[in-house]
């Protein structure tokens, strides 16, 4: 007699999973396992792995993909209307669009996902901004050398098919679609805009790891040491980029790195 097949669960993505779920998945893109725009084959098996590890749910791939797709439309929607939109305010305090409830009910009908930033910014942009900027690649390919793509990027849902714009709708986007490929028009545009977008967080970023390492380096760990070595890779976690920032003495910081090496070679 044959098992029976078990149904996959429905995923719910109440506020606690969706947090789990950006931040599993920042982590696989901080991994440098999202070498194009969407994860590789590890990167999606670490986050299955992590979330459910983290929820006790029991959530399988397709889940979480689209899961990432819905996130992206709804990244990609946010960043495209707080630039490019035509005759629109843009609140920075709320960080959505100035619009009346007329403009935002014909806005939503030809783009979903902006209700997910009617009243403010989308949740978890901050992890957001990582999971969908750009990746690094060399300028000849878009994958990473040794990395071999696994699937095909999809184009956002609320991009395949739109429904013919009403006379009243708001202004966003060219006067004649029949010229102009809006997808790709759109797809183009934000590209590039998260790669403009993300080249302050970049710098920011970039001087803060000069900061805290020149840190390491007063309290007496040089390039070649076992203590320089743990610093990069415990500070990528800012929690122990707090811990160490908070010690008073050379000698403190650099035996606590110390011990923090000698715990990983244990482990």
């Amino acid at each position: 007699m044959e098992p029976a097949k078990v149904e996959p669960v429905k995923a719910v993505w109440d506020a606690t999973a969706a947090r789990i779920f950006c931040e599993c998945a920042t982590k696989q893109v901080q991994l440098g396992n999202r070498p194009t725009k969407f994860l590789s084959a590890t990167g999606y098996k670490n986050l299955v792995a992590d979330f459910n590890a983290q929820t006790g749910r029991n959530y399988e791939r397709r889940q979480l993909k689209n899961r990432w797709d819905d996130l992206k439309a709804i990244y990609s929607a946010w960043v495209f209307y707080k630039i490019k939109a035509t005759g629109l305010g843009w609140n920075e305090e709320t960080q959505t669009i100035i619009a009346d409830e007329e403009q935002w009910t014909e806005l939503i009908k030809l783009h979903k996902p902006i209700k997910a930033f009617r009243k403010g910014p989308p949740d978890n942009l901050d992890l957001m901004h990582i999971m969908f900027d750009k990746a690094n690649v060399d300028g000849t390919t878009s994958v990473m050398p040794g990395v071999e793509e696994t699937e095909t990027p999809t184009v956002s849902p609320w991009l395949k098919k739109r429904p013919k714009r009403p006379s009243s709708a708001i202004p966003c986007s060219p006067s004649n679609p029949k010229k102009t490929n809006m997808s790709n028009e759109f797809q183009r545009f934000v590209d590039h805009v998260v790669t403009e977008s993300s080249s302050n967080s970049t710098t920011t970023e970039a001087n803060e790891i000069a900061a805290i390492m020149e840190e390491v380096a007063k309290c007496g760990a040089s390039d070649l040491s076992d203590e320089h070595y743990i610093a990069t890779k415990l500070f990528a976690k800012s929690t122990n980029c707090s811990f160490f920032l908070s010690m008073k003495t050379k000698e403190g910081k650099l035996n606590w790195l110390n011990r923090q090496y000698e715990d990983m070679k244990r482990n």
